[in-house]
Parts: structure tokens; C-alpha cells; sequence
């Protein structure tokens, strides 16, 4: 049973019509950020979420929002788009929003259906190439980002081995002006006696 035939039989058992005359519809993935993931993980994490974009001809409001079940049957032929779609994105941190890589970089990256900071740790030694003469250094941060050591949690760990030394040195310092300095020391006034003193 192909797929039109799914949707009219489902319409007609839910008593739904179809509603696509004067709408322009369509699915998409959106990336929602997941905050008890992220915090379990100490890293930002991302999941694909299905929404749907509903424009009426002659409104300015837009309707959009997650799916509903009903969705695919009121709008056969939208969602008939977005199943034959092939660039649906994978879940996790979408790679426009890592800052290590520029907005090129990022376009680049997702002409090569790599759309997700998760999906470049996976490239392929056989793939890596393709992301040019940064690749392997590309493909390593991102995996050093999967599993936790991001970028600005290691920009804080340089930070604090920078201010641990600085620490260090102060301490000395300290301890260097603190020592009594038993060199002996000549007045200038005892310095004039003593030289009269002699003549």
C-alpha cells in the first residue's frame, strides 16, 4: 500500500479533510536545546525536533509549532515532501552554533551533509579529506567536544594553570621581602666619623 493510499484511508477513518488549498506548508526539523541532558553531560546538547510552518495566502501570521499525529493527514502533500526528503539532520549540536569554526567553515561543513558537531566526530578516515587540509585538526576538536573537553572548558583550564603560576610567583616574591637581609649596612653619618676618626 503506497503512501497516498495511507493518508486516504486514514482520512477517512478520522473523519479529517485534507487542508492545503491557499497554505503554504512545511515540516522541518527544528534543534531544541535540552537542558537536563546538557547539564548531565557539562556540554550543550541539541535533539531534532519536528515542527510544522503554516502560512495562510492573504495573512500575515505565520503558525508555527511541533507536529501534531493529525498533521501529515491534513497536509498530505507537505509531509509527502518531507519524507522524500534526504538532508534530514541528525540529532545534536548544530555546527553553526560551534564557535571554533566560521560561518564558511560551517557552510562548508553542511554541503558535505555534516550538520552537527556530533556528525563530524563520526567522519571516516576515508571522508576526512574532503574537509580539506583542516580536517583531521576539525575532526579532532569536535570529537575532544563530544566527549566533553569543549573548547571553553579548556580555555579554563589554561586559564586556571595561568593563575596557579602567577600565584606561585607572587608567594615567592613574598617570601623573598620577608627574609631579613643581614648584610651589614654603614650609616653615611658613622661612615664620616670613622674617616675623621683615622685622620
Amino acid at each position: 500500500m503506497d503512501h497516498s493510499e495511507v493518508i486516504r484511508r486514514a482520512t477517512e477513518q478520522n473523519n479529517i479533510q485534507t487542508n492545503e488549498v491557499g497554505m503554504i506548508v512545511s515540516f522541518y526539523d527544528r534543534q531544541m536545546y535540552q537542558k537536563r541532558e546538557s547539564e548531565e553531560q557539562n556540554r550543550p546538547v541539541y535533539k531534532s525536533v519536528l515542527f510544522v510552518e503554516i502560512k495562510s495566502a492573504g495573512k500575515s501570521s505565520i503558525v508555527d509549532r511541533k507536529k501534531k499525529p493529525t498533521d501529515e493527514i491534513e497536509y498530505p502533500t507537505a509531509w509527502a515532501r518531507y519524507v522524500a526528503r534526504t538532508d534530514k539532520q541528525a540529532d545534536g549540536m548544530p555546527i553553526e552554533e560551534w564557535q571554533k569554526i566560521s560561518r564558511t567553515q560551517a557552510a562548508e561543513l553542511k554541503h558535505l551533509n555534516i550538520h552537527t558537531i556530533e556528525l563530524l566526530a563520526e567522519v571516516t578516515d576515508a571522508n576526512v579529506s574532503n574537509l580539506g587540509p583542516m580536517g583531521q585538526s576539525l575532526r579532532k576538536s569536535a570529537r575532544d567536544y563530544v566527549d566533553g573537553a569543549s573548547e571553553n572548558e579548556m580555555d579554563i583550564s589554561e586559564l586556571q594553570g595561568i593563575v596557579s603560576t602567577l600565584k606561585a610567583q607572587i608567594e615567592d616574591l613574598k617570601a623573598a621581602k620577608a627574609k631579613p637581609d643581614l648584610s651589614p649596612k654603614v650609616k653615611p653619618d658613622d661612615a664620616a666619623l670613622n674617616s675623621s676618626n683615622h685622620s
